[in-house]
């Protein structure tokens, strides 16, 4: 199993294994706050340009960490297909008016950061190479969420790079994208911290010192 040092660690890794996309017209799209830090390592490899997208996810009441689904930037809400369709279904009829609202703050939560420097936006990924990004991958979900927010949106190849996945997740990943890079692949759920010394609580200033820094 893979272990490392910090995330730029698994950055550095990462980049080598996509090198054929350095100096093209690609950018590096972050799929959550730890995330910025592996992805601004491939960034700085490739000499292009990262983005951080923003999701929030929907919890069931009574049950946090369970989550039904996560909301994109665009407002999109898909579901987490790890969980059964009876499961959901049976969710959304006891809890509807709870998940309504909380989908509504979390669009309202995104909509707050959404013009900050650094975000990703239909301009800045259009007619690229798109490299998505993640500290590690135990369900789909943020791959079904890049996803819906790219759909009318025209790229030329969608490219995964992540330090460790879930066979679950890897599945997905060769359904979603053109290409992947995974170094670690698990069964089961995990915590992506048991795979880095450092931990996942980056700040907002780390986070927007990085994105600041591949603007400049």
């Amino acid at each position: 199993m893979v272990y490392f040092e910090d995330r730029s660690q698994a950055g550095d890794i990462l980049a080598e294994k996509l090198s054929s996309y350095r100096n093209t017209n690609t950018v590096v799209v972050a799929l959550s706050k730890p995330a910025v830090l592996v992805a601004r390592r491939i960034s700085d490899y490739l000499n292009c340009e990262v983005t951080l997208m923003l999701m929030e996810p929907v919890d069931v009441p009574g049950a946090p960490g369970t989550t039904i689904g996560v909301v994109n930037q665009r407002g999109d809400f898909v579901y987490n297909q790890e969980m059964g369709k009876g499961l959901r279904e049976e969710l959304e009829m006891e809890f509807h008016n709870t998940f309504a609202g909380e989908k509504l703050e979390k669009f309202h939560k995104i909509n707050t950061m959404i013009d900050h420097d650094g975000i990703v936006s239909p301009e800045s990924v259009a007619n690229k190479n798109v490299i998505i990004v993640n500290d590690g991958l135990d369900t789909g979900t943020s791959i079904d969420a890049i996803t819906a927010y790219l759909k009318p949106i025209h790229i030329q190849r969608l490219i995964a790079a992540v330090p460790i996945a879930t066979i679950e997740a890897v599945d997905r990943l060769h359904i979603a994208c053109d290409e992947l890079h995974v170094l670690g692949v698990i069964p089961g759920n995990f915590a992506p911290d048991h795979y880095f010394d450092e931990p996942a609580d980056i700040s907002d200033e780390q986070v927007g010192a990085a994105l600041s820094l591949s603007l400049a």
